[in-house]
């Protein structure tokens, strides 16, 4: 039977919650976060905005970070790798209308057996929003996780130079490989081609297995949203997700990604590993 139990119960988020732990009376499964804020102005903050106020989220397991996103990065997991869109209240044109974003997963899969687990939440100021409140919920099971637990960790790369192919990462991976989201500070407009993230070239052992560009994996909202020369009207436009399900790269491999830049914009990379025994 599954199980839900406050962590966070509507607290106020205006600062850090400092780490804590979480208890297993039963299995841990995920945990829940929603989160809302008041408009200063009579004008809606956008949830993406909002959810910018983490940054980032921290779980830690026997000490080491196995998870540690933004509040953005983790609606983009969400979306592109759970298939899970969180819900979205967006406020109106008063002061002190609300902004809600509510159900962000964050996966846990740890046993009642499992080392010592502590999260934390590192608050950002967010211009135009005040009286945050912010909700964590534990979800437990009495069965055993069917899946093992992720490890996500965003590693940031600037790129030195445009027009050709760079590192941008390289390590050993501690689970299998089944996926990497990318953020792409520029990405194509109705009017540009340039994108941040343009090509990508993934090497395993030394060995090149995927050489792709940014059309083909963009998933599952489209560049060329609308028509005034901005990509805003998709949330996602500026994530992009390299999916490996089908044949994960085993762990303890080492990788290696090299990124053609359209230009010298900052570039977030999350490897998405299984952590199996």
């Amino acid at each position: 039977m599954r199980t839900y139990d406050y962590i966070e119960n509507f607290v106020d988020f205006d600062d850090d919650i400092s780490e804590k732990e979480l208890y297993k009376p039963k299995h841990l499964i995920n945990l829940h976060v929603s989160l809302q804020g008041d408009m200063t102005a009579a004008s809606a903050v956008d949830e993406l905005t909002l959810l910018s106020a983490i940054n980032p989220l921290e779980i830690k397991v026997a000490a080491v970070p196995r998870i540690r996103l933004t509040g953005p990065e983790l609606w983009a997991f969400n979306v592109l790798f759970l298939g899970h869109e969180p819900v979205i209240q967006r406020a109106g044109a008063a002061t002190d209308d609300k902004t809600r974003v509510l159900d962000l997963i964050v996966p846990l899969n740890y046993p009642t057996g499992a080392p010592t687990i502590t999260y934390s939440v590192t608050h950002s100021a967010v211009s135009g929003v005040d009286t945050k409140k912010l909700t964590v919920v534990a979800e437990y099971s009495d069965e055993e996780p069917k899946e093992a637990p992720l490890q996500l960790l965003k590693f940031s790369y600037t790129p030195a130079s445009s027009g050709a192919f760079l590192r941008a990462l390289e390590r050993t991976l501690a689970g299998d490989l089944e996926g990497i989201i990318f953020y792409s500070t520029t990405v194509p407009t109705d009017s540009s081609n340039t994108s941040t993230v343009s090509e990508i070239e993934l090497y395993v052992g030394g060995d090149l297995v995927t050489r792709t560009r940014e059309w083909h994996i963009y998933k599952p909202v489209g560049y060329v949203y609308n028509n005034d020369g901005t990509p805003t009207a998709g949330l996602l436009n500026n994530y992009l997700f390299l999916d490996l399900r089908k044949e994960p790269i085993p762990k303890g491999n080492r990788i290696a990604i090299d990124i053609n830049a359209g230009d010298t914009n900052s570039i977030s990379i999350i490897p998405i590993e299984r952590l199996t025994s």
